[in-house]
């Protein structure tokens, strides 16, 4: 379940053949729904659809430990994207650079749930940038050390790979990473879903739009719990075993770089046909391809 403030919410409304048609829905973004922005413009907030459920909100804030992003994303009004763009200095990701929005208190995922995303990935110039190049495609992020991302070690963004970690700050374990099957091009918007059974020993699956599961796998021992501060930021980096499943949290390092265009969460694992039911929805409002 996907605790928040100890309520568990389910969506106020529901659309026929819609992202809002399949049950236990607790976080809904919705594509140019909800934003508000200043005047550059930059997104300010961003209202979740889940009657009662927790928003977004720019984090404007100074950040002493640079875990959180302190810049407001950019919003394109006619298409929806809010955009991620990875920011350079002195040869290395500027930290105090990074687009975020946050939730006024962490939402906390126990058990099984689901996640989906409708994005577009840019691919990222590593020139004069020392160490890895900074290619990866962060979706979610918390200080404690969760995540999902994709990365593409390509020069046209032609093989994706993804990774998830689940860590409460007590507890930790990631998946090994893992190439998708179908690659997605640069500047291309696609849903990506993935998906997590209960307790220990869990499947996590991962699809791209329509697709069968790229990724099944029970690599996910450890039940510990994913905790998300908010969409966009800097991911925690690999460093020092926290927990049994001896996942780090480390330096934080690497930012999504593209354009989130809607997202959602499930208080349980979706199946193949709610992905479908989901793809559909987006697919049929333009938001892929």
């Amino acid at each position: 379940m996907l605790g928040i403030g100890g309520n568990i919410l389910q969506s106020s409304a529901a659309f026929s053949n819609s992202v809002q048609d399949v049950s236990n829905l607790t976080h809904y973004f919705r594509a140019k729904t909800g934003v508000t922005t200043n005047s550059t413009p930059g997104v300010l907030t961003w209202q979740n659809q889940v009657g009662g459920g927790a928003n977004l909100q720019a984090d404007i804030n100074a950040d002493n430990d640079l875990t959180v992003a302190n810049r407001v994303p950019a919003y394109n009004t006619a298409t929806g994207a809010m955009s991620w763009p990875t920011v350079v200095s002195s040869g290395a990701e500027n930290p105090s650079e990074v687009n975020s929005l946050v939730f006024s208190s962490t939402q906390t995922f126990t058990d099984a749930f689901s996640l989906f995303f409708v994005v577009d990935l840019n691919v990222f110039s590593d020139s004069g940038i020392t160490g890895d190049p900074d290619a990866y495609h962060q979706l979610t992020g918390s200080e404690n050390g969760s995540f999902t991302f994709l990365f593409d070690n390509s020069s046209n963004q032609s093989n994706n790979f993804f990774d998830m970690k689940i860590s409460d700050g007590s507890a930790a374990d990631d998946m090994t990473i893992t190439a998708l099957t179908n690659d997605q091009d640069a500047n291309v918007k696609f849903l990506i879903a993935i998906t997590k059974s209960a307790g220990s020993d869990a499947t996590t699956k991962v699809y791209v739009n329509d697709n069968s599961a790229e990724i099944s796998n029970t690599q996910l021992t450890v039940d510990a719990n994913f905790e998300i501060d908010g969409i966009g930021g800097l991911r925690p980096g690999f460093g020092t075993a926290v927990g049994a499943g001896g996942g780090g949290i480390g330096t934080a390092i690497r930012h999504l770089h593209g354009n989130l265009y809607e997202w959602g969460a499930f208080d349980k694992e979706i199946s193949a046909a709610e992905v479908t039911t989901i793809y559909n929805d987006i697919n049929a409002r333009g938001l892929i391809g």
